[in-house]
């Protein structure tokens, strides 16, 4: 089959709004992307025309991280279809449903391109309205495109909803003034990018329903978990970024691309991660080994970067100001034997006992190295052990010795050293 001067090889995909076909370029000699505007939309002279309007309007973008358009049929042609560069590779969407983002610091790096992309792209006036993982394009060398821009503003308010999964395609993604029919600015580009952040990073969305109607009545109310309660190893910087995407005032999110630029770069910075672009494309080639890879350096970057403290046997940073990071938790919390809470002794400001211990079966406060002592025997060691056989069956003898918190004589100030050391 011929278009002009493409012939069209192999169907690639399809959506809501046309068929997407590998083609060859017979004048310039190259492969490209040909979508073909379905029948029925073609038949519509203000269909034709906005996606004119909307490949003129795409074809001004010259970015790194966006879908290049070389040319467009015009809106008398039959049919009506638009020609831009093809990819070798996957969508965000199957990409990540086969390979997690873990630790969520890669998310972080998948997402700055498309951060960068979206400046741009809003800079030169366009705001893409469709954001979500299936228009976003993973190259088979890790570089990732964003596509499909102002797909969603050739259909008229009613079309995106009566035709849910089909032209809009899931509504998961949109942002609350978009559900009520406002106008679309670049801040509701950035609740998407939020959306996706949120995906990326914690292997679920943001908003769930039973319903496509209980799904937008959860966007619009704003119900969502914490991302760190579904992954606990999302650090609380990048947790704060999400967050502030996902403000459903427009006024309260980032104002614009250039500030979630900025922050995802400060983040990754921060984690050590200083060419997010290479640790992608790494990622990309070899997801498992790399992701390894990645976490080690984080656990290792940390380790050198904090003080120490003591969880059992295990020694474990506490970073400064009481921050521990997403893959050093992930470490901690991966030891089923030594459970530990979010909250970090060392930030208390109290040297460390401004705690409990991490043990639930501990009965005394939790100590740093630089204590009397950082081994927590539980009770019922104690009181197996203890020499005393009136106390061995009183639990409550075997807590923290006397002027200690929650303290009391107990077995430490009554039985000898055998006994008394598990409570050291």
């Amino acid at each position: 089959m011929e278009l002009g001067r493409y012939r069209l090889e192999e169907q690639v995909g399809q959506g809501g709004m046309a068929v997407v076909w590998r083609g060859w370029d017979t004048q310039l000699r190259r492969t490209v992307a040909v979508k073909v505007l379905h029948a029925h939309l073609h038949s519509r002279e203000e269909i034709r025309k906005r996606f004119d309007r909307e490949a003129h309007a795409v074809a001004r973008l010259h970015h790194p991280y966006i879908l290049d358009v070389y040319d467009f049929s015009g809106p008398q042609a039959q049919p009506s279809y638009l020609v831009t560069e093809f990819i070798r590779g996957q969508t965000l969407r199957t990409f990540a449903d086969e390979h997690p983002f873990d630790p969520p610091e890669l998310a972080a790096a998948c997402l700055l391109p498309i951060a960068e992309a979206l400046q741009h792209a809003h800079a030169a006036g366009v705001v893409h309205r469709d954001l979500k993982p299936e228009n976003i394009m993973v190259r088979d060398d890790g570089v990732v495109k964003l596509t499909d821009f102002g797909i969603a503003a050739l259909l008229d308010p009613d079309e995106k909803f009566t035709v849910t999964g089909s032209i809009l395609g899931s509504p998961s993604h949109l942002a609350p003034e978009t559900i009520e029919g406002k106008p679309a600015d670049p801040r509701a580009d950035l609740f998407s990018f939020g959306t996706i952040f949120y995906w990326l990073s914690c292997g679920k969305l943001p908003y769930q329903g039973t319903s496509p109607a209980a799904l937008l009545r959860s966007i619009l109310d704003g119900t969502r978990l914490d991302p760190r309660a579904v992954r606990p190893s999302i650090s609380d910087g990048q947790a704060r970024i999400i967050a502030r995407c996902l403000e459903n005032d427009p006024a309260k999110r980032y104002q614009s691309a250039a500030e979630v630029k900025l922050e995802l770069t400060q983040l990754l910075r921060d984690s050590g991660i200083d060419d997010p672009v290479r640790e992608l494309a790494a990622f990309v080639r070899a997801p498992q080994a790399h992701a390894a890879n990645v976490r080690a350096r984080l656990v290792a970057r940390s380790l050198g970067a904090g003080r120490l403290t003591t969880f059992g046997r295990i020694t474990l940073p506490i970073i400064k100001g009481g921050i521990i990071s997403g893959a050093v938790l992930a470490f901690i919390t991966s030891f089923d034997q030594f459970p530990i809470s979010r909250g970090d002794p060392a930030g208390s400001g109290d040297g460390g006992r401004g705690a409990g211990c991490a043990r639930e079966d501990c009965g005394r406060a939790q100590r740093t190295a630089a204590g009397r002592g950082s081994q927590h025997e539980d009770r019922s060691a104690a009181r197996r052990n203890c020499q005393r056989p009136d106390l061995r069956e009183q639990p409550q003898a075997h807590g923290p010795p006397a002027g200690e918190a929650g303290g009391g004589a107990g077995c430490e100030a009554a039985c000898p050293p055998a006994c008394a050391g598990h409570h050291r």
